[in-house]
């Protein structure tokens, strides 16, 4: 293509862009420093990122400008290609043991979504991924495990990211003797590695396949203009799968959405528009509005020279300093495509005049002064037509803003900032995706042309029930000291706690359940006798796993009986079910996880296995799982099960219960069981 075509197709392509406005981000949380950087007591160890003992590779600046941290400071790392690394090592004057681990951050909107931290411990590496855009300033949970001084255990964050990736500090709680699982056979511990993050299958070898999010680039045109508009560096990585939105087809990224034009070419697309996400606060942070008086003056697309007119505009409006902040706004704008992004097979004469226009496609004209962020002076926020420029005092860096990802969070309701909801009350696109829809569409009708199905790739939907509550106590135990632990109350904590590990990953949870009340609060005949009882309250729980649409229903309990020597774990399941096959393969695999957590945490329980539940009844079912009866005349539409963590009515079991690391396991256990059932059933 000669260079006066080139220049051509570049000027039609941002002709067809209108201008925009709105925004998206997030919010740095403020936390307590410590004067600590390495502290030891009732069986806590905290080593920060100051600790002589934490090693380092690759260049890792310091600072503490955001607030949310632990010690002194925090190292940080813009985005690379997991080169640079940074490790905590555990203590060597730590007891061996189990341990509840914890890290710590500062959190922002420049922030990785996608921080992996790898654990070293007794049953070799695992990767947990943590969203450090939020959960600043507060210890985040990353799981139990256990530890042993001078095995090279540890914990490491590496700069492989889509965000500047924060290093501040590593909490272990607890320090109980564990049992150590032997490797697998032929294989050593240090070379086992257990992926944390939701059963996602390996990656292909496929370039266009990101297993960070698990998407792919399927259309042509939007493979070559993401290759040639600078990539995941540009755009981050993609959120959604193509779909048509309005007539056209487009997919979404972290930063961007593609549009695919009906001449073939394709155009990123003004996500702060008026019809799209106007809004000015987002997870906490707060934008420039767009300013009338900068829209007025900005030059209008099919005028003479307007691309020239167009880059003098953002040369005349995107400073590179603000109040003595060197936010390089222009220069970030003007360096986001180069020449080796545009032409991979050689630069053509005259194609890098053409770069600025490539910028121009990705930005758009500025929509805004730059203005500090009121809540966080470290903050320096510009928008533009398709994005919000972001400096961040602490790293000393200017990037753009996720805003593919709080428009994926607008439409499908999941990880949706409270703010973001509440002013988008009344947008045709608030939680619109609703895969269960012939369309993909909730109200398909306010965006006529449109076809979402197989948009995302859908989360597991997990109903958690927590058995009895106000009145029905269920079981209990009392000890020595005269303290009674009731069973409604354990139920309730386990299942919140299993509740959030499952969120974390993203799962979409139903719970029946929040407080110590009955389901049925409100006494309603929802059996149809005439007179509400327990049944009612037995057939609420049912009714809102099957309002949820969720793919599974786990109810929470422990067991009690009148013989005091029975003891132990069981996990009851339904055979006479139309998919009593998937159920028994929950109730196996969440026994199998349950019993390996409770071991590693350091009690081995009685293993009674997944049951079925006509075993224990003479033929006959639990409610909550069984066919439809008299009792519940409208049972489950999804596999079940019923969890019977151990038996309040045994001793041992129930001096177990009371320390929370067992506690902590039954919950882990539960949470990986249900990981697993979707690694071999995904939701779909």
């Amino acid at each position: 293509m000669s260079l006066s075509a080139l220049a051509r197709t570049v000027l039609a392509a941002l002709v067809l862009l209108q201008v925009g406005v709105a925004t998206g981000a997030a919010q740095a949380q403020d936390g307590d420093p410590s004067a600590q950087t390495a502290a030891a007591a009732n069986g806590e160890v905290i080593v920060d990122s100051a600790n002589p003992s934490v090693r380092t590779t690759g260049a890792w600046a310091t600072s503490s400008t955001t607030p949310g941290f632990y010690g002194s400071g925090y190292l940080f790392r813009v985005p690379g290609n997991g080169s640079a690394t940074v490790f905590w090592p555990f203590p060597a004057t730590a007891a061996p043991g189990q341990y509840q681990l914890f890290a710590r951050w500062s959190s922002g909107p420049n922030r990785a979504s996608n921080a992996a931290y790898q654990v070293t411990s007794n049953a070799g590496q695992t990767v947990v991924t943590v969203d450090q855009r939020s959960g600043g300033g507060d210890w985040q949970p990353l799981g139990t495990f256990a530890f042993a001084p001078g095995k090279g255990h540890g914990v490491t964050l590496s700069d492989k990211a889509d965000g500047v990736v924060v290093a501040n500090a590593i909490r272990w709680v607890g320090g109980e003797v564990a049992a150590t699982p032997p490797p697998s056979p032929g294989q050593s511990a240090s070379a086992q590695l257990v992926e944390a993050t939701v059963g996602q299958a390996a990656a292909p070898n496929d370039a266009r396949f990101f297993a960070q999010t698990g998407y792919r680039v399927d259309d042509n045109a939007f493979w070559e203009y993401f290759t040639k508009r600078g990539g995941v560096r540009t755009m981050g990585y993609p959120v959604s799968n193509s779909f048509v939105l309005s007539g056209m087809k487009v997919q979404i990224f972290q930063r961007q959405m593609l549009q695919l034009r009906p001449d073939g070419g394709v155009q990123t697309m003004n996500l702060l528009d008026e019809g799209l996400m106007p809004y000015t606060t987002i997870n906490g942070s707060t934008f420039p509005a767009p300013d009338p008086a900068l829209a007025q003056a900005a030059p209008r697309p099919g005028t003479p020279d307007y691309l020239e007119r167009a880059l003098q505009f953002v040369r005349d409006n995107a400073p590179d300093t603000v109040e003595g902040e060197p936010v390089s706004f222009g220069r970030t704008f003007f360096s986001s495509i180069t020449a080796q992004d545009a032409y991979p097979g050689g630069v053509p004469d005259g194609g890098e005049a053409l770069l600025p226009g490539f910028d121009l496609e990705l930005w758009g004209l500025p929509t805004s002064k730059p203005a500090r962020d009121p809540a966080n002076g470290g903050f320096v926020y510009q928008r533009f037509q398709r994005g919000i420029m972001h400096y961040d005092k602490g790293c000393g860096c200017s990037q753009g803003l996720l805003l593919g990802d709080y428009f994926k969070a607008l439409v499908t309701g999941q990880n949706l900032p409270s703010d973001l909801a509440v002013q988008a009350k009344g947008s045709k696109f608030l939680q619109q995706w609703a895969p269960a829809q012939p369309s993909g569409m909730a109200r398909p009708d306010q965006v006529p042309g449109s076809s979402w199905q197989g948009a995302f790739r859908r989360e597991p939907a997990v109903a958690l029930d927590a058995g009895h509550g106000g009145s029905e106590i269920g079981t209990s135990h009392t000890y020595p000291d005269g303290t009674t632990l009731a069973e409604k109350t354990l139920n309730l904590r386990v299942m919140l706690r299993l509740r959030d590990l499952l969120a974390q990953t993203g799962y979409q949870v139903a719970t029946t359940r929040t407080t110590d009340a009955p389901v049925n609060k409100d006494k309603k005949d929802l059996t149809g006798k005439g007179h509400p009882g327990l049944a009612d309250d037995l057939q609420a729980r049912v009714d809102v796993a099957n309002a949820a649409h969720s793919d599974i229903f786990v109810s929470v309990h422990f067991n009690g009986v009148s013989d005091p020597a029975s003891r132990g774990t069981y996990i009851f399941w339904d055979p006479s079910r139309p998919f009593a096959d998937r159920s028994h393969t929950l109730a196996e695999m969440v026994d199998t996880a349950l019993v390996k957590s409770l071991k590693d945490a350091g009690y081995t329980p009685d293993n009674h296995g997944a049951t079925p539940d006509t075993a224990v009844l003479g033929g006959e079912h639990y409610y909550l799982l069984s066919p439809k009866t008299d009792v519940v005349p409208r049972p489950s539409d999804m596999p079940a099960i019923i969890c019977e963590g151990l038996f309040l009515t045994n001793d041992g079991d129930a001096n177990a219960l009371r320390n929370d690391a067992i506690v902590e396991a039954i919950a882990q256990g539960y949470a990986q069981g249900i990981r697993n059932y979707f690694v071999r059933f995904p939701a779909g």
